[in-house]
Formats: structure tokens, sequence, C-alpha cells
């Protein structure tokens, strides 16, 4: 979809560009009658004047980084920190600015996205997350506005049309429950957050192949969805471990969630590993001050930052780019795991 113009104004409302640009400039210099008509015409063609018509001459070089949640919770991730990290520092290396954004996902915030692009305050977008029919990524395809994903979609025609970058979290998630069942472990649990967004489904779809592939039943109980706060985060898995007393060994879905998890199992008088065995995905500086130290997926997420922004710009630049990136992620054996001994 074309960028409105000038012109489609003029010729909409059947006037000329100067008429046009006098409603827009000085509208009060213009005749009630016809200021009324061509923002008639502006509304209903959806046309927002351009910061560079009004007088900056010169690229704006600025994109939005679109945020997952809201600031507070955001601002909390140390993965969120590591990122934009990394944008900052690419960012100022291509002469490039970022603009953070915390739309809700809903109507407005659509509208709020396109008028920022069309009234050129910002080139295009980096979205740090996808949900499950992700109204952010209909509403930039149709528009036509640039933008590329951390993470993926789980819509196929949509992965056709969008650029993305993440790791492999299905084969993540694989790796650190087959860790666990060759050290024995049975009764498994995954403490997930909303499947909602879709790097949980892949990473709860990691840990069922995993089950599946061993001949281990995947237990619907043992799979606890949690919230993003963490004193919801403590009370809710305290219930969880108080109801499935069975469960040896569990996939975190983060570093700083499974820190939260240790302190709550100390506090069951359960002890990590001996009573609990636990992994997780990350390792931010959370992993690296838990104790025991945490067995966890090591993403790159500094330099995720860094290619984001470096990807962004090769877009809007029409240089040849990779559709689908991956990055490679290692696993990290920490004091975390043993044998089950339930």
């Amino acid at each position: 979809m074309a960028k409105i113009t000038i012109k489609d104004i003029a010729s909409y409302a059947k006037v000329s560009t100067a008429t046009v640009s006098r409603v827009l400039a000085t509208p009060d210099k213009v005749a009630p009658a016809t200021r009324a008509i061509v923002e008639d015409a502006v509304k209903k063609l959806g046309y927002y004047p351009s910061i560079i018509a009004q007088g900056m001459h010169h690229k704006i070089k600025n994109i939005g980084v679109i945020l997952n949640r809201n600031t507070e919770d955001s601002f909390f991730s140390p993965y969120l920190s590591e990122v934009l990290r990394g944008l900052v520092k690419s960012a100022k290396d291509l002469g490039y600015f970022i603009q953070i954004l915390t739309c809700e996902r809903d109507s407005e915030g659509c509208d709020e996205l396109v008028s920022l692009y069309r009234s050129q305050r910002v080139d295009g977008y980096i979205l740090l997350s996808s949900k499950v029919e992700d109204i952010f990524i209909q509403t930039l395809i149709n528009a036509e506005i640039p933008f590329i994903l951390h993470g993926n979609t789980d819509d196929n025609d949509e992965q056709q049309q969008i650029y993305t970058l993440d790791i492999d979290n299905v084969a993540a998630a694989q790796e650190l429950v087959n860790y666990l069942i060759n050290l024995g472990h049975r009764h498994i649990a995954m403490i997930n957050s909303s499947t909602d967004y879709i790097y949980n489904q892949e990473r709860l779809q990691g840990y069922k192949l995993a089950l599946n592939n061993a001949g281990i039943v995947v237990n619907a109980d043992f799979i606890c969805e949690t919230a993003e706060n963490l004193d919801e985060f403590g009370r809710e898995v305290k219930e969880f471990l108080l109801h499935q007393p069975q469960v040896t060994a569990v996939v975190c879905k983060s570093d700083i969630s499974a820190r939260q998890l240790i302190m709550v199992a100390n506090s069951l008088g359960m002890h990590v590993p001996h009573d609990l065995s636990i992994v997780c995905f990350n390792e931010t500086y959370a992993a690296k001050m838990a104790q025991p130290q945490l067995t966890t997926i090591s993403i790159p997420i500094y330099q995720i930052g860094i290619e984001l922004l470096k990807s962004m710009v090769a877009i809007l630049n029409h240089q040849q780019l990779c559709q689908r990136q991956l990055f490679p992620y290692s696993v990290i054996i920490g004091n975390s795991c043993q044998m089950p001994v339930k």
C-alpha cells in the first residue's frame, strides 16, 4: 500500500495541491467550506503529513523498537537489557537512532505504529516478540511498513513475507529435556509463560517432542503456565511444587525465573539439585549469580541486538538478506542437576 500524498488529497477533493498545502499549514486562511472538503479527504484517505515536507530535509534514520510488555516489566528483564544494549551499540555505529515503543497490541496500538511511519517519524520497526495471530505483524504487512521480528510467526503465509531473527527454540528445549532424561529423570515439569507468545509455544513443543521421543507420556499436570511478575510467579510455582511432589526436574522459562524457583524450593525444604534438578533458558547475570550455578541455554543476546539493527538497516537499504536467520546457542552445564533420588 503506497503512502498517501498531497496529490492524492488534491485529486480526491478536486482542489489544487496548493490549496491542500494551505489547509495543512494555515487552515485559518482557507475558506471554511473548502477547508472542510480537504479535511474530509485527509481523514478518509488516512493521510499523515510528512515531517520532511514540514522542513526536515534529511533522512530520519530513526527505528522504532516495539517491546512486548509494559515498560516496568520490560526493563526488569535482563534479556531485554542485553538486546537493547546491542541495538544501541549497532545504531550508534551505523548512525541511527532507536525509539522505544510500548504500544498495546490492539487497534489503537496498530494505528499508532502506522501513524508514526506515515508521518516519517520512524523508518521502520524492530518487533521484539510475536504472539499468536499477531495483530502488529498483520498490520505492518498490510501497510507495507518495513520491519524485522525477533522471533517467529505461526502463520505460514506471514513466514514468506517477513524477516525474522532468533534461535531454534524447539531444538533448544529438546536439548534441555534430553539432558535431564539422560540423567535418569522421567518426571520432568515445564514452567513456562503465556503460550500466546510464539517463543513459549516453540519451547513447549520442544519439551513435548523430547518426552515423546523418549517414550515418556506428556503429563499435562506437569506443565505450569505462570505470570511474568516475579511475586506472582513465586506464589504460583510454590503451589505447583506442593501439588506435584513426584516432579524431580524442571525446565524453567528463564534464568531469572530459575533463581526464583530455587528460592521457592528452598523455602519448602527442597534442595537443588538433590531434591529438584533445574535447567533453564538464558545466561544473563541472573544465571551467573544463581547458587547452585544453573544449567542453561546460552543465547548470544547482545549479538542478536546488534544483528537486529544491522538487518533492519539492510532492509531499509534494499540489500539482500536471509529471510529467516537462526543464531547458534549452546548448553552450559552447571551444578543445578543430578540423577534423581526420589
